[in-house]
């Protein structure tokens, strides 16, 4: 038997527990701590303690060990069963392939994964168990209804994996003492009871609790960096920069190169910071031009983007050629600035945003780390694209910390009125951002 967890240490405190009720060597413990059983004591031979080596031996010569789930732990080790503990925790296929196969040599071999719920980083568990609950849904509707035979279904099936899941039903409150007790049935039998999980569904985040204790999947586990309520409020689809305003312009790429944004940042009327996405477009090679055609209408030529690091830094020296005056987001202050400052600001209500949904999905799972003592936009980390949130975060600390380009410049040519509705990524030269609805 091989079992593995996310890392050795956990793996090892199974290991630890099935040693207690066989371990021949009672003097290990105190006597409160005497938990061996007289028949499995005597057909167990004293364990293998050495650190990386931990095994549990019976007389019949099977084995317990452990290892650490990595792509090195299970590989090369056959066995006749498997466990795997928080599968959750699997995000690649590199541990599954390697500790999987272990068990494929044995006749009759059987691979267990034990989890709670996971999220959208669990890769392996997500689709695992998507797979064995379609298999699950296509019984219910073809075999339950007799439309077709245990055999004849048996035959277009794997009949080898099973899925067994104890969980609170979806959208049920977390104080749900039905849900509670359908999410954990060894209340009763152990140390568990509802009042203490119902104590925790009052202290512990939701999305915590949900996992943790209902077993209920959640989008993210993680807390974004902008306070939701904060940022719902800020909200307000009739916002709009002040005719008279100054303009920041931001551009942004996502981690993966697929997605180019724009945005504006200005200030309103009642002095608060208006920023949007006015466009957002597949690829970069469009970028360039677009920004020529918004600057030529609006007589703004500054841009703001972050010069170093990140995929959109490759656009400092081409914007420098095309007549720009990058405004450089980077290093601690501006990054740091960016990223913090943006925070404070919704925080205490002091921004306005229109509800975009583009907008609105990457500050709900944005997350931001730690370069040196300040926080920062974390792309990679975050569970979703979240340039769009960062090109509006850089307009924003640009307008409020770069002086005016004094580039020189033709003049504007004569605003025209567009529908707001017409904004996002339709935006044409000698449209007058202070001139339209944001």
């Amino acid at each position: 038997m091989l079992g593995t967890a996310q890392n050795l240490d956990i793996a090892e405190e199974s290991w630890d527990k099935a040693l207690r009720f066989c371990d021949p060597d009672e003097g290990r413990f105190g006597e409160d701590e005497v938990f061996a059983i007289p028949a499995l004591k005597a057909r167990t031979k004293p364990p293998v303690r050495k650190n990386g080596q931990k095994a549990v031996r019976l007389k019949n010569g099977a084995q317990y060990q452990v290892r650490a789930a990595n792509r090195r732990g299970g590989r090369g080790k056959a066995a006749d069963r498997v466990v795997m503990d928080e599968l959750r925790e699997q995000n690649t296929w590199d541990t599954w392939s390697a500790t999987a196969k272990a068990n494929s040599a044995k006749f009759n071999s059987q691979l267990w994964g034990i989890s709670n719920a996971g999220d959208n980083s669990s890769v392996v568990l997500s689709e695992q168990r998507e797979n064995l609950l379609q298999a699950v849904n296509d019984w219910d509707s073809k075999v339950v209804p007799g439309l077709l035979s245990v055999e004849d279904w048996a035959k277009q099936h794997s009949i080898t994996h099973a899925l067994f899941e104890w969980s609170a039903p979806d959208g049920c409150a977390v104080d749900d003492v039905d849900g509670i007790l359908q999410a954990n049935p060894s209340i009763g039998y152990s140390h568990l009871r509802v009042e203490k999980l119902l104590t925790d569904s009052r202290t512990e985040p939701e999305h915590i609790f949900r996992t943790e204790s209902l077993c209920q999947w959640v989008e993210a586990m993680v807390e974004p960096y902008l306070p939701r309520d904060s940022w719902s409020e800020c909200a307000d689809s009739g916002s709009e920069i002040s005719p008279g305003s100054r303009l920041m312009f931001a551009i942004d790429i996502s981690e993966d190169r697929q997605m180019t944004y724009v945005a504006v940042a200005g200030y309103r009327d009642d002095g608060l910071i208006h920023g949007e996405v006015i466009a957002a477009r597949a690829g970069s090679l469009w970028v360039i031009d677009f920004l020529h055609r918004l600057a030529e209408a609006q007589n703004c030529w500054d841009v703001a983007l972050q010069p170093r690091g990140a995929p959109v830094s490759e656009f400092v020296a081409p914007l420098h050629d095309a007549g720009f005056r990058v405004v450089e987001v980077g290093g601690s202050v501006g990054l740091g600035g960016c990223c913090g400052g943006m925070h404070d600001l919704v925080f205490q209500g002091q921004f306005k945003h229109l509800d975009q949904p583009v907008l609105n999905m990457a500050a709900d799972f944005a997350v931001a780390r730690h370069l040196g003592e300040v926080r920062v936009w974390d792309r990679k980390g975050s569970l979703v694209d979240i340039a769009s949130l960062v090109a509006v975060a850089e307009a924003v600390w640009a307008l409020e910390h770069a002086a005016p380009a004094t580039v020189d410049h033709e003049p504007p040519p004569a605003a025209e009125v567009v529908r707001a509705g017409d904004r996002m990524d339709a935006v044409s030269a000698g449209v007058d951002f202070r001139s339209v609805s944001f």
